[in-house]
């Protein structure tokens, strides 16, 4: 038996209480490890979108960590930026740190932990020579020392405009920049599906499409003003190409697709449909996807259907790029899209086999990849997918002039720095985005069900290793209903695992 919403309401509620209760015995690192536990559960399951009581528990502990200082004057305009994550590749972090080197501006750029950093990441910013400064946060301080030690950093630095790209549940930067009224916060809404801390400290929002303008309007609090678009492009990787399974053969017709399997968990199975229906109306079509996760769902559809020979699992592909110069076609995922896969596709020249319900505005490729141009990609009717895919499977030439028309569409890298500079200089006016219609209903329910279930078992190792035995007095109905069936899971996993030895 899974917990109700209502349990998981109930837990969230007693989890800030025990955040408040630590604010108020001036114990704050126990109070940001709460509040970031609680904002993992709301990442979880997104039944709020922003959550002002958390935003000014953080506020709360920025006003009693520091005191209001005049900032320092400055004669040239100087930038700064946070990142959580250092990724290589994925996220926003290099398409930001290659712009502000093209307009040639003066930055601070600060690691969250530089231990993560992938070699990318480094590389662009050597390739900033001395106009970027590079400061490290010390991950193993407490985290009001982190706060502390990043709130004198940007003291000193004196930045007018801050970037932040920063994982939902970061507490420890949120407490510095509340206390840093003078420099205008930027948010880069990469994560623009889910929850996030934050919405109430940050000043500015940038969006990369209308789904996430939608939400942070509707569910965020921000106002029109605060909203400002930037659609960006992605990095590609020259890693080589690593190959094939041997069993792919030569001349089949290779429709890629890849992304977490979470992606395409749920929707009353509907991904695999159209999987299975797109295989046997094309005989000579193969299906390779790449992503992480669990993959036994997966693994039991390609057994089912005897597609062992049809369905190749490639795990995850750092030849990412080559791996979609190699293929064909890309099928995108459902029920959740994956945008940067289909970036991928867009600039490397392949057409996009998609579906999407129409009331699920954030699975349409149009959104990520029609930049510059309207194109009519994703099929909300499986009658029209199934045609595409038959004209796509049969037809090289058009795959090719498809391919050829999204390479177009997409934001240049020259196009996102002139954006960010007008942006920063004041030019750009904030986005009128156009509303598009989200039913945060379905999107709710999607979490619930119960093809999802490594969402519940994430959820009960959260409360695991926060609380320990624990968990069973703080929350007794969500912890009864998740704990065991979650450790006999991962008591048979480990005991396969022995097995294989």
């Amino acid at each position: 038996m899974k917990p109700t919403i209502r349990d998981i309401r109930r837990c969230y509620s007693k989890i800030k209480q025990l955040a408040r209760t630590a604010i108020s015995e001036r114990d704050y690192n126990r109070a940001a490890g709460e509040l970031a536990l609680s904002a993992r559960i709301a990442y979880l399951f997104n039944w709020i979108y922003s959550d002002p009581e958390t935003d000014d528990m953080i506020r709360t502990i920025g006003r009693a960590l520091f005191v209001e200082k005049p900032p320092e004057s400055r004669q040239t305009a100087r930038y700064a930026m946070y990142n959580s994550f250092g990724r290589e590749n994925r996220g926003l972090t290099q398409q930001y740190i290659r712009a502000l080197r093209a307009l040639q501006v003066e930055f601070l750029y600060i690691f969250e932990d530089r231990s993560k950093a992938m070699a990318g990441v480094e590389s662009d910013l050597a390739a900033c020579g001395d106009r970027v400064e590079i400061f490290e946060i010390t991950p193993s301080l407490p985290t009001t020392e982190q706060a502390k030690q990043l709130h004198r950093k940007l003291r000193e630095y004196a930045p007018q405009v801050l970037l932040i790209q920063v994982a939902p549940w970061s507490v420890t930067p949120l407490i510095a920049f509340s206390a840093l009224p003078e420099i205008t916060k930027y948010n880069i809404n990469l994560t623009d599906h889910a929850f996030w801390l934050g919405s109430g400290i940050f000043d500015r929002n940038i969006e990369f499409r209308d789904f996430g303008w939608t939400i942070s309007l509707e569910k965020r609090r921000f106002a029109t003003s605060q909203l400002f678009m930037l659609p960006y492009y992605p990095i590609l990787n020259e890693a080589p190409f690593e190959g094939f399974p041997a069993e792919v053969p030569v001349g089949s017709v290779k429709i890629f697709s890849g992304g977490s399997y979470y992606k395409i968990y749920g929707g009353k199975g509907l991904y695999f449909d159209l999987v299975k229906r797109t295989l046997d109306e094309n005989p000579d079509a193969v299906l390779l996807y790449a992503g992480d996760g669990d993959a036994r769902i997966f693994r039991e559809f390609i057994r089912s259907n005897g597609f062992q020979r049809r369905v190749f699992l490639l795990g995850s592909r750092r030849d990412i790029n080559a791996v979609f110069r190699a293929c064909d076609i890309y099928m995108g995922t459902y029920p959740i899209g994956g945008g940067l896969m289909s970036q991928y596709a867009a600039v490397n020249g392949k057409p996009v086999l998609a579906y999407a319900s129409e009331k699920c505005p954030s699975a349409f490729v149009e959104t990520v990849v029609c930049h510059k141009a309207r194109l009519k990609i994703t099929h909300t009717d499986v009658e029209s997918f199934a045609r595409h895919a038959r004209a796509l499977c049969s037809d090289p030439a058009l795959r090719a002039e498809e391919g050829s028309r999204l390479k177009q569409c997409i934001t240049s890298p020259d196009e996102f720095a002139e954006g960010l500079r007008n942006l920063l200089a004041g030019y750009a006016r904030p986005h009128s985005g156009s509303r598009v219609g989200i039913d945060y209903r379905k999107r709710l329910d999607f979490y619930y069900e119960a093809e999802n279930s490594n969402r519940w078992s994430e959820f009960a190792m959260l409360l695991l290793s926060q609380y320990g035995i624990w968990a069973f007095r703080y929350f007794p109905l969500a912890a009864l209903k998740t704990v065991p069936g979650t450790l006999y899971r991962y008591g048979i996993e480990q005991f396969k695992k022995y097995l294989k030895r």
